[in-house]
């Protein structure tokens, strides 16, 4: 909301930090922001103060001339998000035209519900490709570029580069030590200036390959293995809070079934009984089951709310608001 922005904007400014949101991401979310608010979601940014040089903003899928242009003017970042932009369907971000218009562009996965694998090698190689797919032209996104958004230009959109995001004296020892004598990492040529390990860790690496890592010179992980955690029992306590969470769902979904079958039942009832009165309740009662199919199995909730939630609705449809039996 405009109120929650203008106090993110505020506390950033008070206490020296940065803003990071999300925005246009999905096209059916600029329809419903220009709709709602007269403006699409960078121009509500940019009027709301959000905009500036220590704002990154993930995605921006749906980026027009104007606000790639407003973007570069106010010095604002770009976290892309490849795997998570394809697997949603949101789109392809024009990445090449923020580039060329002077935005720092990071690379980022987004949640792991969205992404999965959260590997910043398969970012690489999926940013480079999309592009390359898109376009039609091979020579999209190089290597070069896509490893850059990967490192230097991630640290860039975090404001971080004095201290991170290349291997330079003064700089923090965060480095990554990768196996190369792995079949996918395989052959590698180096002679001279003439080497093909660029494409080796853009195309063919996965986080896999990665044996040591340092950060500020502390290694965290060492011939595969994390040096913080147990990671045997931290993924045997995973799976087992995955599958009590199952059951959890189950137990749910069960509750939903009952609920919408009262709920069918109540509708016919009521259309036994003609009337204007028994037909509002009707129609109250039949937006509550829409309501509950749109919100399962995600979902679950009492039907005494939906039904609450679903009174509401029609209020507000007959007054005009909203179409009815239209969300």
């Amino acid at each position: 909301s405009p109120k929650a922005y203008a106090h993110a904007r505020d506390c950033a400014r008070d206490y020296g930090i940065g803003i990071h949101t999300h925005a246009c991401e999905q096209k059916e979310e600029e329809q419903a922001v220009l709709q709602h608010f007269g403006k699409r979601s960078i121009p509500m940014l940019d009027q709301m103060g959000i905009l500036g040089e220590k704002t990154l903003i993930a995605h921006c899928v749906w980026l027009n001339d104007e606000e790639i242009k407003r973007l570069a003017d106010t010095g604002t970042a770009v976290a892309h998000c490849p795997s998570s932009n394809a697997k949603l369907a949101s789109g392809i971000a024009r990445v090449p035209e923020m580039l060329d218009a002077g935005i720092r562009v990071g690379l980022g996965t987004d949640g792991n519900v969205c992404n999965n694998s959260l590997d910043l090698f398969e970012e690489m190689k999926f940013a480079s490709l999309l592009q390359k797919a898109h376009r039609l032209d091979a020579a999209a996104l190089p290597a070069n570029v896509a490893l850059r958004m990967a490192t230097i230009e991630g640290a860039r959109v975090l404001g971080m580069d004095r201290e991170i995001g290349s291997i330079e004296v003064g700089k923090r020892a965060d480095l990554l030590l990768l196996d190369l004598a792995q079949p996918n990492m395989c052959p590698i040529v180096w002679e001279g200036t003439q080497t093909n390990v660029l494409w080796n860790l853009v195309y063919s690496a996965r986080g896999s390959n990665v044996k040591t890592v340092l950060v500020d010179g502390k290694v965290i992980l060492e011939n595969g293995r994390s040096t913080l955690v147990d990671e045997t029992a931290l993924l045997q306590g995973a799976q087992a809070q995955t599958l009590q969470l199952m059951e959890r769902r189950k137990a749910e979904m069960d509750k939903v079934r009952q609920e919408r079958d009262n709920l069918r039942n109540m509708v016919q009832v009521l259309n036994q009984k003609p009337g204007r009165q028994e037909l509002r309740q009707v129609q109250v009662y039949q937006k509550a089951i829409e309501i509950m199919f749109e919100k399962s199995p995600g979902f679950a909730p009492a039907w005494q709310i939906t039904v609450k939630e679903a009174e509401e609705e029609v209020k507000r449809a007959e007054r005009g608001i909203i179409p009815f039996f239209k969300r």
